[in-house]
């Protein structure tokens, strides 16, 4: 884990707009931050301080003043070799198409910096810069439709910069060490040629990633919902549970609910990843277009599903609200009762999902952008197994 070398400590940068550009941080940052502050250095709304270095002989004056301070608070007062990473950020980001911003995030505390591990997907030295050097700040570019990435000083090269993506909204787990993540690149500090790296060698290797990894997650979401599948139907040919005991009418009604239930939390993944899977679905060839044709009814069935489950999602979002929110106790029973009903309603979309989701895993595995590009160095493969085939369709019995 990193750590700070001394408890309070001070990183000095120039920048042309704001002048002298002050970092504190370290596990005693308060003293650093009195003694800028009593040097007439003013705090920024990204918890940076800054002054203005208009005057050739006052800033002199002041950073010779702002050394006898530091001192006076055991503080450490080092000067960046390179500009303020805020301006390096904000114009790379004005060089990169669409609506970009730029922000300075400050890890004052290793901890801080030790909580940014998970969420990099990162296979490459971002990652481990973050894991094995101390990193007291870095730079968030962020693009209007949710890609976020994170720029930071190459801790080996004096003039260069690391760039990677964070893991993207709407995945479970930790991303840390994932073999098939985005490669973090090195960039220079030229604004331009730093825009075209991220441009044509890290997003390309992002898009294809967020492909894959959506691929994994709705194709495994799916295998496990067919395997509940599979068991609820045995327990309600055989009407026993599968240690082998006889099951009463409610012990298979309790069977099918947790079915249910399991079936709509797996059906959730095809809600949340569907549409952009569907927009990469695409047909590649005449033999492929062929197919395609013959799948068009599935596929449009799953679009159908997709846009119901959309709609039963809100609702029951919107039902769990008006439920928390209720100022009086439930009454016994009132969640278990919005539960059953949000299944039934659901229920039509999830059955055609598990009856023809292998159709869309198929096209989207067929996509241009599930490919490797050419500036990968490294192949990577979707991990995902073979999706087993839908059970036979059987009537389970009616409640009684």
């Amino acid at each position: 884990m990193p750590s700070d070398p001394h408890p309070s400590q001070i990183t000095l940068a120039f920048s042309p707009e704001a002048g002298i550009v002050a970092i504190p941080f370290g596990e005693q940052h308060i003293k650093a931050q009195t003694a800028l502050r009593a040097c007439g250095f003013n705090r920024r709304p990204d918890g940076t301080y800054a002054r203005q270095a208009a005057d050739p002989e006052a800033t002199r004056t002041v950073l010779a003043s702002l050394a006898d301070i530091a001192r006076h608070h055991d503080t450490a007062v080092a000067t960046a070799t390179r500009r303020f990473i805020g301006d390096v950020a904000d114009s790379t980001a004005h060089q990169l198409p669409g609506a970009w911003t730029a922000n300075v995030d400050i890890y004052t505390l290793p901890d801080w910096q030790d909580d940014l591990h998970p969420y990099l997907w990162d296979n490459g030295e971002l990652a481990h810069a973050v894991e094995t050097t101390r990193t007291p700040y870095a730079a968030v570019l962020t693009l209007r439709d949710g890609v976020s990435l994170m720029l930071t000083e190459h801790p080996e090269a004096d003039h260069d910069y690391l760039v990677g993506v964070f893991a993207p909204n709407g995945f479970s787990g930790h991303f840390a060490d994932e073999p098939d993540a985005p490669r973090s690149i090195v960039i220079p500090t030229q604004p331009a040629l730093a825009a075209q790296a991220i441009v044509e060698r890290l997003l390309p290797d992002y898009r294809r990633a967020l492909h894959d990894r959506r691929i994994h997650e709705v194709a495994s979401a799916l295998s496990w919902a067919r395997q509940e599948q599979q068991e609820w139907q045995t327990i309600a040919t055989s009407h026993r549970a599968s240690d082998g005991m006889p099951l009463t009418s409610d012990g298979l009604s309790w069977h099918e609910d947790e079915f249910r239930d399991n079936a709509w939390n797996a059906f959730r993944d095809f809600v949340s990843h569907g549409h952009a899977l569907f927009d990469r679905c695409q047909p590649l060839g005449p033999k492929s277009r062929e197919t395609h044709r013959e799948e068009d009814p599935a596929m449009e069935r799953l679009r159908t599903a997709l846009e119901d489950g959309k709609r039963a999602v809100a609702a029951w979002n919107t039902k769990l609200t008006e439920l928390r929110e209720t100022p009086r106790a439930l009454p016994t029973g009132a969640y278990l009762q919005a539960r059953a009903r949000r299944n039934a309603t659901a229920w039509p979309a999830i059955e055609t999902w598990l009856a023809d989701g292998h159709i869309l895993i198929h096209h989207a595995r067929n996509a241009p952008s599930a490919l490797p590009t050419a500036d990968l160095t490294t192949p990577r493969q979707t991990t995902v197994a073979a999706l087993p085939p839908p059970p036979a369709p059987k009537d389970p019995p009616r409640r009684r």
